[in-house]
């Protein structure tokens, strides 16, 4: 009976003891498992942490291009090289300042779109920068008259200017008429009319051999000049163009400086066509009602936006009001012209009347004001040119009207008619 108690005893410790082994063993399994959880959740974070340091070691400490300049003819693609820092990378964001000259893809190509300069940027995303200077030539060079013909008195003379493409490119010139009894041309280009009848002038390269010929029509002509303010403006200064275009006939314009902004392709589009390009200031102010530097402004600042926009300065100045001082005339650095016809267009806005006060004041040498500020002004004029073209009267510029008659124009200088 006794070793029977006894046995019972331990069958109970036994199975207790197994008991608290199964309950170790199941706390050990999981504090295992703890463990690995709360290691795989380190490990991530350490990962996240590893990753951001290395995308952050990665970005490029410098981007360079392998040229620093490039010049490509107009119509073609050049694709940019470019090197970043060792063991780096990024994502390179492209862009062009003159998407009318050069524009640039994703990819680094350029696209020459017009003649000019242009500068193309690359920048990585912690703004690392590189830049390359595009500048853009024509395919070819060429000379050019402004007209492709001049019709002139018998004892005329005047200069054959040539335009070159592109603007640096620069040769020696020889000239040759193709009637030497009619029109004489110097190496100057200076054509001089001896009787009536028709020559044509041939400039032709030294180098390239390139040639511009220009037709020279000799007979008894009358000279105006035709000059318009306060444009340029968007629709009447087109319409205008379009209208001395197809008459042939040149005029003058003498533009203010907040009217540029934006009309620069009418500013080209007249230089391209044969016309002057003048200024009238910036806004058009009372010159002698300001201070030097004010008047220093208005006339530098028109300056600068007509050379941006066509490559060269206003060539002849016109004060507002024809309003004039000492420091004005020092300041233009150039002729002042005013004028010997006033039209009164600004106040009679009627086409009829713009038209008869042209053609009832024309005489060979008159300088005569209009607007193109205001649409009858434009319809006068262009009614008024056809109608003195048939009483034998040519338009031109004001600095050729000068030249042909034979009087030279200097800056600083005043001059309000030619008879």
């Amino acid at each position: 009976m006794k070793n029977n108690f006894f046995n019972y005893i331990t069958i109970i410790i036994a199975f207790v003891f197994a008991i608290l082994i199964g309950i170790s063993f199941a706390q050990k399994i999981h504090f295992a498992s703890s463990s690995d959880s709360y290691a795989e959740k380190l490990s991530t974070k350490q990962m996240d942490a590893i990753s951001i340091t290395t995308k952050k070691e990665n970005l490029p400490k410098y981007i360079k291009f392998n040229v620093t300049k490039k010049t490509v003819t107009i119509g073609s693609n050049y694709t940019v090289r470019y090197k970043l820092s060792e063991n780096s990378d990024s994502k390179i964001t492209w862009y062009s300042n003159n998407s009318d000259v050069a524009v640039v893809n994703d990819k680094g190509t350029i696209t020459a779109k017009g003649v000019g300069s242009a500068t193309i940027i690359a920048k990585t995303l912690n703004n690392k920068k590189a830049k390359i200077e595009i500048t853009v030539k024509p395919k070819n060079k060429t000379i050019t008259f402004a007209r492709t013909s001049y019709t002139i008195n018998k004892g005329d003379s005047f200069t054959l200017n040539v335009s070159y493409t592109p603007a640096n490119s620069y040769e020696k010139i020889s000239w040759s008429t193709s009637n030497q009894k009619v029109v004489k041309v110097n190496k100057k280009g200076v054509v001089t009319a001896l009787k009536n009848g028709e020559a044509t002038i041939t400039a032709t390269t030294s180098k390239g051999k390139k040639t511009a010929t220009c037709k020279i029509i000799v007979n008894n002509t009358k000279y105006i000049a035709l000059t318009f303010d306060d444009g340029p403006v968007r629709t009447n200064t087109t319409k205008l163009l379009d209208g001395l275009k197809k008459q042939k006939a040149y005029v003058t314009f003498f533009m203010v400086g907040y009217n540029i902004p934006g009309n620069e392709d009418l500013l080209k589009r007249m230089k391209k066509e044969g016309h002057e390009l003048g200024s009238h200031s910036y806004s058009h102010s009372k010159l002698t009602t300001l201070s030097n530097n004010e008047i220093v402004n208005q006339i530098t600042q028109t300056n600068s936006l007509i050379r941006n926009a066509v490559g060269s300065y206003a060539t002849v100045f016109r004060p507002p009001y024809g309003s004039y001082n000492d420091m004005v005339l020092y300041v233009a650095n150039a002729p002042i012209i005013l004028w010997s016809v006033d039209t009164l267009d600004w106040k009679y806005k009627n086409k009829k009347y713009v038209k008869k006060q042209i053609v009832d004041n024309a005489y060979d040498g008159a300088i005569i004001l209009l607007h193109d500020l205001h649409a009858t002004s434009v319809d006068g004029a262009i009614a008024a040119i056809k109608t003195l073209k048939k009483q034998g009267y040519e338009f031109v510029t004001v600095s050729e009207l000068f030249e042909i008659k034979g009087m030279d124009l200097t800056n600083g200088n005043v001059y309000r008619y030619r008879n």
